[in-house]
């Protein structure tokens, strides 16, 4: 599996960013027919075929390692991290 990570900077208060965070992986997992497992705090977990992605939300940022396997990495890739980038970037915005 091909790994990537992508960061995003917040500024909210982390009862905040975390409720944003949960509703946006929610909104994901069920777009893209994944499973969210939530974790400790501020962790969680998003799998299915050929995709996991690891997830920590901190008090002033937010970090997905996306791991693709090889079908997906070359066929949805570029279709994956434009609407990460997209949306995350925009999930923060106070």
């Amino acid at each position: 599996m091909a790994s990537k990570d992508y960061h995003f900077d917040h500024e909210l208060e982390l009862d905040e960013a975390t409720l944003r965070t949960e509703a946006e992986l929610k909104r994901l997992a069920q777009r893209y027919g994944l499973k969210l497992v939530p974790g400790e705090a501020g962790f969680y977990r998003l799998t299915g075929a050929g995709v996991e992605a690891d997830v920590h939300l901190s008090d002033h940022d937010l970090l997905i390692r996306l791991k693709l396997g090889f079908l997906l990495e070359s066929t949805l890739r570029g279709r994956i991290e434009k609407t990460l980038c997209e949306t995350m970037s925009t999930l923060f915005v106070s």
